[in-house]
């Protein structure tokens, strides 16, 4: 990776994560499919901003928004910051049910998405139809089946796979399973 090139979010928050350098921010499920994040309220009375708002810190100097020395320390809006980064991207679903804001170490859980990419190829010339960076995620109804509707012709995804170009995600090639009968088909993902 270039000196000067930045992780996108998720690469970020993961490496994060792994590091185990932010208590409470860990992975929720063995799959690793799901992080729980610290969330405590700065007017709590237990609340301890360098170890509190550390990890909403380490984003806001990552972004260049703050600078040790050069800006006012601002942890409100380096969790704000941070939380409507998650909420924009897709590749976070937040899982509210699994939430627990109202203990005393409170923390809110996401789902990191699952990028697939179905794709058209050499391999299967045929295919009329190609679907791009599909965002699945284990909880997903249909998971790890998808039904997608076409209205002329059945597509099967096959689990060939070959790396996407820069995206880090999979190619599934895309084949003609029945021409003009389509009312559903399966994808096995």
């Amino acid at each position: 990776m270039d000196e000067g090139a930045k992780l996108h979010l998720k690469e970020w928050l993961v490496a994060q994560i792994e590091s185990g350098k932010y208590e409470g921010l860990c992975w929720e499920d063995e799959d690793k499919t799901m992080f729980r994040i610290p969330w405590k309220h700065a007017a709590k009375k237990d609340y301890k901003q360098t170890e509190d708002a550390a990890l909403f810190k380490a984003w806001a100097v990552y972004k260049g928004k703050y600078k040790e020395g050069r800006d006012k320390a601002d942890p409100t809006m380096w969790k704000t910051r941070l939380r409507c980064a998650l909420n924009k991207s897709t590749d976070f679903q937040e899982v509210p049910e699994r939430n627990q804001l109202d203990i005393t170490e409170p923390y809110k859980v996401y789902r990191i998405e699952q990028d697939v990419c179905l794709s058209k190829t050499a391999a299967h010339p045929q295919s009329k139809y190609v679907f791009n960076r599909v965002k699945l995620s284990p909880g997903s109804p249909g998971f790890p089946e998808k039904q997608f509707h076409c209205q002329k012709e059945t597509f099967q995804a096959h689990k060939e796979e070959k790396p996407c170009a820069g995206k880090g995600c999979i190619h599934k090639h895309v084949r003609n399973s029945s021409r003009r009968s389509c009312t559903s088909t399966d994808a096995t993902l």
